[in-house]
């Protein structure tokens, strides 16, 4: 026997782990009964700490209000920094730019997302390498100098890049003036 959870709600009834968030609605309760209820359905009915999901990813949005910091830090779980968007999930230094794509996003789903992810996840100061030499190409916008200064980052600066790219001006430069240049000691 299952014993009713809300028992002056008629649309639930379930509430496996106890946190006052229903399981799912009750079979006899239609969808004009579910979208007439006003209420939310327990993402993960077997964790206390966590109910919503509202993407759909799997991560939680956010703790539950009766879980408090020793819940939450006993839960050991992530919650989803992005909420809203199915394809991110983490964003570990807090700089608003994805740390990966979550694995359940494939590549049809990264390209159409249209983020980029951080390249220094752990830290805010930069999140854009796009030639991965490991120096960053420009500071997030709201890393002001002494954020740069504690990055312990190095701003990559024009013809400053592992890929040397950096040297073909020179060598455009070195070749023409051979070819351009008049040579000394030339027959006549």
């Amino acid at each position: 026997m299952i014993i009713d959870a809300f028992p002056n709600n008629v649309a639930i009834s379930v509430d496996s782990d106890g946190d006052d968030i229903a399981d799912a609605f009750n079979q006899t309760c239609d969808t004009d009964c579910q979208t007439n209820s006003g209420l939310i359905i327990d993402a993960f009915p077997n964790n206390v700490a966590i109910s919503v999901d509202s993407d759909g990813d799997g991560i939680a949005d956010v703790f539950n209000q009766t879980c408090d910091i020793e819940c939450q830090t006993n839960s050991g779980l992530i919650i989803d920094a992005f909420p809203n968007n199915v394809a991110i999930s983490v964003d570990s230094d807090g700089d608003d730019i994805a740390d990966a794509f979550n694995q359940a996003c494939d590549a049809e789903c990264q390209t159409s997302s249209g983020l980029i992810i951080d390249a220094f996840p752990n830290n805010a100061a930069a999140s854009v390498d796009d030639n991965n030499d490991g120096m960053p190409d420009e500071w997030n916008e709201n890393c002001d100098d002494e954020c740069q200064k504690n990055s312990n980052l190095e701003l990559e600066t024009s013809g400053e890049s592992n890929s040397g790219a950096g040297s073909l001006p020179w060598l455009l430069v070195t070749i023409l003036s051979a070819v351009l240049l008049p040579r000394r000691g030339r027959l006549k």
